[in-house]
């Protein structure tokens, strides 16, 4: 499966907003309504083992703060919040416009969406913005 950036940055965005909320998931039961416990009820297009496969990826990357071991052959998961890698990484995703036209410039150049090349792109407008503000 292919990684799905616009899932990544929802799913990040939803954990943020119920990081203090403890949320279980029964990872043999993805479906509507445990979506739903992540994103307060609304319909997502984000379920079944796309969602779950991208909830693994970003648990297994350091992003996300969970009990999951690969080891133990339980289908429940609780995830805690996200690690301070993972609000370091959604502040760069959050701006919806911003993330929009990250994937175009990306898209355009052929540059593959990647952690950091998104954390490069995100730097150089930083400085770039600092530089204006500073006259540098």
């Amino acid at each position: 499966m292919v990684r799905d950036w616009d899932v990544i940055r929802d799913i990040l965005l939803a954990i943020e907003q119920y990081q203090f909320k403890d949320v279980e998931i029964d990872l043999a039961k993805f479906e509507g309504d445990i979506v739903a416990i992540i994103y307060n009820g609304k319909p997502q297009p984000t379920i079944g083992q796309k969602f779950k496969y991208h909830l693994m990826l970003l648990i297994d990357e350091g992003f996300i703060r969970s009990n999951y071991d690969i080891v133990d052959e339980s289908d429940e998961l609780k995830v805690m919040g996200l690690s301070w890698y993972g609000h370091d990484f959604v502040e760069k995703l959050r701006d919806e416009k911003a993330w929009d036209k990250l994937k175009k410039q990306f898209s355009e150049k052929g540059v593959a969406l990647t952690t950091e090349a998104i954390s490069e792109m995100f730097t150089i407008l930083i400085k770039k913005g600092i530089g204006d503000i500073f006259g540098t």
